[in-house]
Protein backbone atom coordinates (compact mmCIF):
# COMPACT_ATOMS: atom_id res chain seq x y z
CA UNK A 1 0.00 0.00 0.00
CA UNK A 2 1.43 3.43 -1.38
CA UNK A 3 1.30 6.56 1.02
CA UNK A 4 0.26 9.74 -0.44
CA UNK A 5 1.51 12.06 1.91
CA UNK A 6 3.80 14.80 0.47
CA UNK A 7 3.96 17.22 3.00
CA UNK A 8 6.83 17.19 6.02
CA UNK A 9 4.65 19.36 8.09
CA UNK A 10 2.34 16.43 9.50
CA UNK A 11 4.79 14.05 10.29
CA UNK A 12 7.27 16.66 11.41
CA UNK A 13 4.15 17.56 14.20
CA UNK A 14 3.39 13.69 15.09
CA UNK A 15 7.35 13.48 15.37
CA UNK A 16 6.96 16.22 17.63
CA UNK A 17 3.21 15.09 19.19
CA UNK A 18 5.14 11.89 19.65
CA UNK A 19 8.04 12.99 21.85
CA UNK A 20 5.99 15.90 24.09
CA UNK A 21 3.81 12.29 24.77
CA UNK A 22 6.76 10.59 25.91
CA UNK A 23 8.89 13.12 27.70
CA UNK A 24 8.25 12.34 31.18
CA UNK A 25 9.41 8.72 29.83
CA UNK A 26 12.43 9.73 28.45
CA UNK A 27 12.95 12.16 31.36
CA UNK A 28 12.79 15.75 29.23
CA UNK A 29 11.86 18.67 31.08
CA UNK A 30 10.76 20.65 28.07
CA UNK A 31 10.16 19.35 23.85
CA UNK A 32 9.77 22.29 21.44
CA UNK A 33 8.60 22.51 17.60
CA UNK A 34 11.78 24.23 16.29
CA UNK A 35 15.46 24.89 17.71
CA UNK A 36 15.00 27.36 20.61
CA UNK A 37 17.42 30.31 20.91
CA UNK A 38 17.41 29.85 25.30
CA UNK A 39 16.54 26.71 26.61
CA UNK A 40 15.53 27.13 29.87
CA UNK A 41 15.15 23.86 31.28
CA UNK A 42 17.14 20.58 30.54
CA UNK A 43 17.40 17.98 29.40
CA UNK A 44 14.98 19.14 26.76
CA UNK A 45 14.37 18.21 22.79
CA UNK A 46 13.78 20.00 20.16
CA UNK A 47 12.22 18.56 16.93
CA UNK A 48 12.33 20.77 13.49
CA UNK A 49 11.93 19.42 9.90
CA UNK A 50 14.97 18.79 7.62
CA UNK A 51 14.92 18.84 3.85
CA UNK A 52 12.19 17.28 2.10
CA UNK A 53 12.95 15.74 -1.61
CA UNK A 54 10.87 13.88 -4.23
CA UNK A 55 12.68 12.15 -7.18
CA UNK A 56 11.19 10.42 -10.15
CA UNK A 57 10.60 6.63 -9.60
CA UNK A 58 8.74 6.29 -13.37
CA UNK A 59 8.24 8.09 -16.51
CA UNK A 60 5.02 7.71 -17.16
CA UNK A 61 1.12 9.55 -16.87
CA UNK A 62 0.56 7.76 -13.93
CA UNK A 63 4.37 7.91 -12.78
CA UNK A 64 5.03 8.29 -9.02
CA UNK A 65 7.38 10.14 -7.07
CA UNK A 66 9.71 8.83 -4.41
CA UNK A 67 9.77 11.15 -1.40
CA UNK A 68 12.37 11.94 1.25
CA UNK A 69 11.18 13.55 4.70
CA UNK A 70 13.81 14.35 7.18
CA UNK A 71 13.01 15.11 10.69
CA UNK A 72 16.30 16.31 13.04
CA UNK A 73 15.87 16.52 16.99
CA UNK A 74 18.30 17.51 18.54
CA UNK A 75 18.76 16.56 22.82
CA UNK A 76 19.95 19.56 25.14
CA UNK A 77 21.93 18.59 28.47
CA UNK A 78 23.57 21.42 30.61
CA UNK A 79 23.70 19.99 33.94
CA UNK A 80 26.20 21.04 36.33
CA UNK A 81 28.60 18.66 36.72
CA UNK A 82 30.86 15.84 35.23
CA UNK A 83 31.04 16.08 31.73
CA UNK A 84 31.02 12.51 31.53
CA UNK A 85 28.07 12.04 32.91
CA UNK A 86 26.39 14.51 31.05
CA UNK A 87 28.07 12.72 27.39
CA UNK A 88 26.78 9.40 28.97
CA UNK A 89 23.53 11.14 29.98
CA UNK A 90 22.85 12.33 26.42
CA UNK A 91 23.80 9.41 24.56
CA UNK A 92 21.46 7.02 27.17
CA UNK A 93 18.42 9.81 26.10
CA UNK A 94 19.23 9.39 22.06
CA UNK A 95 19.18 6.24 22.23
CA UNK A 96 15.90 5.74 24.23
CA UNK A 97 14.62 8.65 21.62
CA UNK A 98 15.00 6.41 18.67
CA UNK A 99 13.44 3.18 20.66
CA UNK A 100 10.45 5.25 20.85
CA UNK A 101 10.49 6.43 17.02
CA UNK A 102 11.12 2.71 15.98
CA UNK A 103 8.48 1.79 17.89
CA UNK A 104 5.75 2.85 14.80
CA UNK A 105 7.85 3.26 11.60
CA UNK A 106 5.18 4.23 9.83
CA UNK A 107 4.65 7.10 12.33
CA UNK A 108 0.80 6.10 12.43
CA UNK A 109 0.73 5.71 8.86
CA UNK A 110 1.70 8.54 7.66
CA UNK A 111 4.75 7.04 5.99
CA UNK A 112 5.52 3.62 4.51
CA UNK A 113 8.91 3.66 6.77
CA UNK A 114 10.62 5.76 8.74
CA UNK A 115 13.98 5.17 10.69
CA UNK A 116 16.77 6.81 12.79
CA UNK A 117 19.93 7.07 10.44
CA UNK A 118 22.00 9.18 12.48
CA UNK A 119 22.71 10.15 15.85
CA UNK A 120 25.53 12.64 16.57
CA UNK A 121 26.88 13.77 20.14
CA UNK A 122 28.15 16.95 20.32
CA UNK A 123 28.45 20.41 21.79
CA UNK A 124 26.91 24.24 21.48
CA UNK A 125 26.74 27.05 22.73
CA UNK A 126 23.65 28.59 23.74
CA UNK A 127 23.65 32.16 25.37
CA UNK A 128 26.36 32.16 27.88
CA UNK A 129 26.37 28.28 28.82
CA UNK A 130 28.40 24.87 26.62
CA UNK A 131 25.78 22.50 26.44
CA UNK A 132 25.92 19.36 25.52
CA UNK A 133 23.87 18.54 22.24
CA UNK A 134 23.11 15.23 20.20
CA UNK A 135 21.38 15.18 17.21
CA UNK A 136 19.11 12.53 15.69
CA UNK A 137 18.33 12.52 12.18
CA UNK A 138 15.29 10.55 11.04
CA UNK A 139 14.07 10.06 7.41
CA UNK A 140 10.86 8.37 6.38
CA UNK A 141 10.21 7.71 2.83
CA UNK A 142 6.45 8.12 0.90
CA UNK A 143 5.27 7.45 -2.53
CA UNK A 144 2.85 9.93 -4.11
CA UNK A 145 1.62 10.26 -7.72
CA UNK A 146 2.38 12.99 -9.65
Amino acid sequence: MASNIDRFTPVTQAIFDLMASRKIQLGLEDVWYGDQTLTPRTPCLTVESGPFSRTLAGVSLKGTTDNVIRVELIIYISKIGDTQVNLKDSEVMAEAVMDVLHEDVSIGSLVLHGYVTAIEPGRIRKGNSMMRATRISWQGITKTRI
